[in-house]
């Protein structure tokens, strides 16, 4: 069994884990803008046009306050994941540092 190094498309080294840490934060913002998005406008205003009283501005800010929870606990993940994968790297880099002396 053998690994084929040439189709990793991530690594660690310094690019590669910027390139990953990158693509985390570009996948977290696509689903970020999904959360509030066209769909989340429609519902929204859909509530607002044919439903009237408190009823329907309590339901709306449920759905408002949802969406905003969902965004913060992808930017907590972000948070947490990507002070790991800098440990990560910093831990690899000083392994293969003692490795060359």
């Amino acid at each position: 069994m053998a690994l084929e190094m040439q189709n990793a498309k991530y690594a660690r080294n310094y690019y590669s884990k910027d390139v990953f840490i990158d693509s985390l934060k570009a996948e977290a913002n696509r689903i970020k803008k999904i959360v509030t998005g066209e769909k989340y406008e429609k519902l929204l205003a859909t509530i607002n046009n044919n439903w009237q009283g408190q009823d329907a501005n309590n339901f709306a800010e449920i759905i408002r306050k949802r969406a905003a929870d969902i965004q913060s606990k992808i930017d907590k993940t972000l948070n947490t994941i990507i002070p790991l994968i800098e440990e990560d790297y910093k831990s690899f880099r000083k392994f293969q540092d003692t490795n060359v002396k």
